[in-house]
């Protein structure tokens, strides 16, 4: 799985599957070739892998997801600080 680092790979990219674009973001191409951001963390009440969808790619580009997920990331964290774990 190759690492998705500029606004031209993730364009470039088809392999069905999920690309890995750093600090839990993804790009999961469908086998009808429709592509959509995914932000992957653990759970920290569960310990289990989570997904959140952030949009499909025809809406959102590379910069916006990445800022999306980061901006999650921050949520989860929080979240765990409230709630004691």
């Amino acid at each position: 799985m190759p690492f998705l680092s500029s606004a031209k790979s993730v364009q470039a990219i088809n392999a069905i599957g999920y690309h890995r674009c750093g600090d839990g973001l993804y790009l999961q191409v469908s086998k009808q070739g429709t592509k959509s951001w995914l932000y992957r963390f653990k759970s920290p009440v569960t310990k289990k892998q989570r997904e959140m969808g952030l949009g499909s790619y025809r809406f959102i580009d590379l910069a916006k997801a990445r800022q999306q997920a980061l901006e999650n990331k921050k949520l989860v964290k929080t979240s765990a600080k409230k709630s004691g774990v």
